[in-house]
């Protein structure tokens, strides 16, 4: 892609827009936005594989625990994060900020993990879930609906577990 650049840079800095660097310039970048786009597909669909593998496998030859779901304790935390655009960088945006006006857009972004103690292999541990992005009150309904889920340990690495959430994935 950078050589496609370089060529359409030349190309147009020729005096006569040298068409042959132009049409070079442009396949050069296409054919780098291809394979850029087909490795980070390939990149994507090997971590997807590899978390499917690791999912199985742990559901297959884990301890299966059941965990009923009202005795989870659930964590929720919230943060509005502030939404970039041209705007922002403006020189409007600096006349508001001079002004006092505040005209910036932010997302309120809800995250929540559960937490699960019990007994395995003769301790008492505790577990937590990956972060749900929802926020607290859908996933208290979503949990009264379900009622139970497991909960899959690996009987040699008790760090290495996995919650079986996809109920939640609506």
């Amino acid at each position: 892609m950078i050589i496609g650049g370089c060529l359409l840079f030349f190309a147009v800095k020729a005096g006569n827009y040298n068409t042959y660097f132009g049409i070079l310039g442009v396949l050069f970048l296409g054919g780098g936005y291809f394979l850029y786009q087909r490795l980070t597909k390939k990149v994507e669909e090997k971590t997807e594989s590899e978390y499917s593998t690791w999912k199985n496998k742990l559901k297959e030859s884990g301890i299966k625990i059941e965990v009923d779901l009202n005795a989870v304790e659930i964590k929720a935390s919230s943060y509005r994060e502030e939404n970039t655009s041209v705007y922002q960088n403006s020189k409007y945006a600096a006349l508001d900020e001079l002004s006092g006006e505040d005209r910036r857009e932010y997302t309120q972004i809800s995250q929540t993990v559960l937490t699960y103690t019990t007994e395995v292999i003769g301790k008492m541990r505790t577990f937590i879930s990956p972060a749900i992005a929802k926020n607290e009150d859908s996933v208290v309904f979503l949990l009264a609906n379900q009622k139970k889920t497991f909960l899959y340990v690996d009987p040699f690495d008790i760090e290495n577990y996995f919650f079986d959430l996809e109920f939640l994935e609506l």
